[in-house]
């Protein structure tokens, strides 16, 4: 009898932070305040506070309830994938906000800088936009281009699914948040509502408590040193 065997999912973690409302828009209002001076910004492209001076917001006190609120999913996170987080230290080392008005997106970008991404939704009005995962090494493509969405055009792919597809999107709610690794190829699909959708971005870096006899993994930073001070 056929059968069919899926392997190596990629798994996007899920789940919801409760925020108070009064905390949530004042938040908000300090994000805006952020965008309110595009300076690197492109057309058509969502404003992102790592390129425009605020890629610390993890030691803004405005936003310490937030970032406290994460170290439950992010627990979680691990347990799924069957990793101790008593064994490890994770650290936030870079966080801002995007800002995406009608008809703005991010192109299709990773993070290969960090270990984990966890991007949590502020503000996510009706139609506003998601977020995409790209299928960038398509295991299952066993001929170059057999993906494209011209294949679907020209009705060579009958439908795009989950074994065949380009990418994914998926639409989060207000108050969401999203965990997955930092390797994964992602994008900000455009904005379709006329009020702007924000989200906090986190990089996470994960380092061993503990390395005595491990190759693998960052050694704990105790045990770092500097090497070209001034």
């Amino acid at each position: 009898m056929p059968q069919t065997v899926n392997l190596f999912p990629l798994t996007i973690f899920r789940d919801s932070i409760s925020i108070d409302d009064a905390q949530r828009s004042a938040m908000a209002k300090a994000v805006l305040e952020m965008a309110s001076d595009p300076t690197n910004k492109l057309p058509g492209t969502s404003w992102t506070g790592d390129v425009n001076g605020y890629e610390s917001l993890h030691n803004d006190a405005r936003f310490t309830t937030l970032f406290e609120s994460f170290s439950g999913p992010i627990k979680a996170y691990l347990e799924t994938l069957g990793v101790d987080h008593k064994k490890i230290d994770v650290y936030y080392t870079r966080a801002w906000a995007t800002v995406s008005h009608r008809d703005e997106r991010i192109h299709a970008h990773d993070h290969k800088q960090s270990h984990i991404s966890l991007v949590y939704y502020l503000q996510k009005p009706e139609d506003s936009s998601g977020i995409a995962f790209v299928n960038d090494y398509a295991p299952n493509e066993f001929a170059p281009n057999l993906f494209h969405e011209e294949m679907l055009r020209f009705k060579i792919l009958q439908k795009s699914q989950q074994l065949n597809a380009a990418s994914v999107k998926i639409n989060p709610g207000e108050g969401d948040v999203l965990i997955f690794p930092s390797k994964a190829v992602h994008a900000i699909v455009p904005n379709k509502s006329a009020e702007p959708r924000t989200s906090i971005a986190v990089d996470i870096v994960v380092t061993l408590r503990e390395s005595d006899g491990l190759e693998y993994l960052l050694p704990n930073l105790s045990t770092w040193k500097c090497c070209n001070k001034a």
